[in-house]
């Protein structure tokens, strides 16, 4: 690599560092009602200000060895792992969308740098919400109104002002321009982020609904939810599909994976404390965080799929749309079956009097 793109992708790494630090705050603060920007950043366990040199993301937890310098007490690694991994992310945005020159997207926006910063700001910015949602979800905690807002009003002035930043057409085949020059599709172009909240809304409640069993939906989390509709409001409506799509068939090949593990008794009280804890969902892996890694990969790879024949993206017919649509339905529904399956394997046996 070039120095030129080198420092590029470096500096988007640190960025998302810094992100990820204050990813963290969010995960921590908002379910606690605490502001984002005051106090500033304390040990959760002394309440005393974390230094500045300490605060440093990633390298301050590796100074401090995972301790706070005041009190000693433990420092939970995963605080640098969210940074490290929000920083990972925003740097393979930027090596896919500002080093390749957009060439990962279906149509290439206005070519110009400034176009392509802001496709990839606009990208960070989805990958952001989707890893805070995760947070969410692996705590077990119901995403806050605050980030719900957060994101409809960025999908909102997103779809409504920056038009560009939608490289797919709104209809399918139909949208299959030959020239990747043209700028924009028209006045339907405004309807790609509100149309993706609906279906990503739809289909990620399905799997929710799926990967818990089939309980009742008022007992969900919205954490997938949340995630799929963000995806299909930044992205539009073809890659909630496409998403949903992938996201089932994996949440279904690790239930069946699980189900040829032999349930021994002693484990039959870890399956049951798990599954209080988590709420009824029973799944090691869960819908938001596989949302957001199956993201990452489409938008690195967006413009091959979008090419492929059997891929349900942003050129595909209708029929093959609708098609998708049926299979995330049956699989969310084959997925609640074996989940539900699952916990009568596991449950303890019943004696008789």
């Amino acid at each position: 690599m070039t120095p030129v793109p080198f420092f590029v992708v470096t500096w988007c790494f640190v960025v998302g560092a810094c992100i990820g630090s204050f990813l963290n705050v969010v995960v921590w603060r908002l379910p606690r009602g605490m502001s984002l920007s005051w106090p500033g950043s304390l040990c959760p366990a002394c309440r005393k200000p974390i230094l500045f040199r300490d605060n440093v993301p990633i390298f301050g937890w590796l100074f401090l060895r995972g301790h706070c310098r005041a009190c000693g007490a433990k420092i939970a690694p995963r605080y640098p792992i969210v940074e490290f991994l929000t920083a990972t992310t925003f740097a393979i945005l930027a090596y896919v969308e500002l080093v390749g020159a957009g060439e990962n997207l279906p149509r290439v926006v206005p070519d110009s740098s400034s176009g392509l910063v802001g496709v990839w700001i606009y990208h960070s910015a989805l990958m952001a919400l989707l890893i805070v949602t995760a947070l969410f979800e692996f705590d077990g905690v119901r995403p806050p109104r605050e980030l719900i807002a957060a994101g409809i009003v960025a999908v909102v002035i997103a779809s409504l002002l920056f038009p560009n930043l939608y490289p797919v057409p709104m209809t399918g085949a139909s949208g299959l321009l030959a020239d990747r020059g043209d700028e924009g599709f028209g006045a339907a172009e405004a309807l790609v982020g509100f149309v993706g909240l609906i279906f990503g809304g739809a289909f990620g409640a399905a799997l929710e609904w799926g990967s818990a069993g089939g309980g009742p939906i008022r007992e969900l989390r919205g954490t997938g939810t949340l995630a799929l509709a963000l995806c299909g409001g930044f992205l539009g409506w073809q890659a909630a599909v496409s998403t949903a799509v992938i996201v089932a068939v994996v949440l279904i090949f690790a239930q069946v994976t699980e189900l040829w593990r032999p349930v021994e008794a002693p484990l039959r009280a870890e399956v049951q404390a798990r599954r209080l804890h988590h709420n009824s969902h029973d799944l090691k892996l869960q819908p938001a965080i596989l949302i957001a890694i199956v993201t990452l990969a489409e938008i690195a790879g967006w413009d091959k799929l979008a090419a492929a024949s059997w891929w349900p993206g942003p050129y595909a017919s209708d029929r093959r749309m609708g098609a998708a649509c049926l299979a995330v339905a049956a699989a969310s529904m084959l997925l609640a079956a074996l989940v539900r399956f699952s916990r009568v394997r596991s449950e303890p046996p019943r004696m008789v009097n």
